[in-house]
């Protein structure tokens, strides 16, 4: 118990020296240029001022993603919460009815996904099962629903992460995989980064570098700003994109997207979200404007949800499409379980 209090410590003490690390950026630098020396006969820690900021860049960043920010990705139940989820199992079992204009009647989709905490690895090892890919570039959050950033292919896919860094600034995993029809195996390296660029805007930055066998070397990234209008309200403007060998043709392949999201009670909340997807090869174009809105509910039982996310979308091409303004419309049932103990 001793050794494990000591190994605390240090990690709190590196995290506040990693913190500091960043002074230059955040303006305390200044800050602190300009007040005066603590008092050597006072008897204060000449570090103590340091050691306080560092504390309350803490307390900030954990509020930020603790109880601001994260109930509303937790809610939505989006990968990059699940990405890090602290549950020790988590299953996801998503029934979507799809309705797309041009395309011909309704469509159905079940996804499933589930990430298990493997017993004596202290909470950094999971398996990973997947009926579908369920990375997070992918999520709807990060494109319209009919404008993916690419095809997406329903494949098995089991594996597992370890988590290498676990901290409310920084993360870092790994993470192995295979997947059949077609077989390919995969391994992913992601990080992520947060701070607080003031009192009130947050800032993000994701990157995963993965290989696999059948797209060879990639890269992803995603950078999020997010601003808390409220105790109720968050608007984040989200910029994601992905390059990787088998599509080098199309070059980075991207979208940006503006998302306002309100809680309407602890059982209710909506997003409302408008942005763009794109290529960046042979030329930068945009491939498709979209505007959506996202209703999610948790009705009759604690796991169980509905949602309703009508979108417009004005696809570029219009040789490819049979509408220049065309609707679509997603209806979700999903169960969700999560065991934290």
């Amino acid at each position: 118990m001793k050794a494990k209090r000591i190994s605390v410590a240090i990690r709190q003490l590196l995290f506040r020296g990693a913190l500091a690390a960043m002074v230059p950026s955040s303006g305390f630098a200044g800050e602190v240029a300009s007040k005066p020396g603590p008092d050597p006969a006072s008897g204060q820690d000449p570090d103590s001022e340091v050691l306080m900021w560092a504390d309350d860049k803490v307390d900030q960043v954990s509020d930020y993603l603790g109880y601001g920010v994260n109930w509303f990705d937790g809610f939505f139940d989006n990968d990059r919460y699940t990405d890090e989820t602290q549950a020790k199992a988590h299953v996801r079992w998503r029934n979507d009815f799809s309705y797309v204009q041009g395309e011909d009647g309704f469509d159905y989709k079940p996804r499933v996904s589930a990430r298990v905490d493997l017993p004596r690895f202290h909470d950094r090892v999971k398996l990973l099962i997947f009926a579908d890919d369920d990375d997070e570039l992918a999520d709807m959050e990060s494109r319209g629903m009919v404008t993916p950033l690419e095809d997406q292919e329903e494949r098995n896919e089991v594996g597992v992460s370890y988590t290498l860094l676990d901290g409310l600034a920084e993360h870092l995993s790994l993470r192995g995989s295979m997947r059949i029809n077609p077989a390919e195996f995969i391994v992913k390296l992601r990080h992520r980064a947060s701070w607080n660029v003031s009192d009130d805007l947050y800032s993000r930055l994701t990157t995963t570098a993965f290989y696999n066998t059948r797209e060879g070397f990639g890269l992803k990234m995603k950078s999020d700003l997010e601003w808390p209008l409220s105790d109720l309200a968050l608007l984040r403007w989200s910029n994601y994109g992905i390059w990787d060998e088998e599509h080098h043709h199309e070059g980075v392949n991207w979208s940006s997207v503006v998302t306002r999201y309100r809680k309407l009670s602890e059982r209710r909340a909506i997003s409302y979200s408008a942005g763009v997807v794109g290529h960046s090869r042979p030329d930068l174009e945009a491939d498709s404007y979209f505007i959506r809105a996202r209703y999610r509910q948790n009705f009759l039982r604690p796991w169980l949800f509905v949602e309703f996310v009508p979108e417009v979308f004005w696809p570029q091409d219009y040789r490819k499409e049979d509408c220049s303004t065309c609707f679509a419309l997603l209806t979700r049932v999903e169960v969700v379980f999560r065991e934290w103990e």
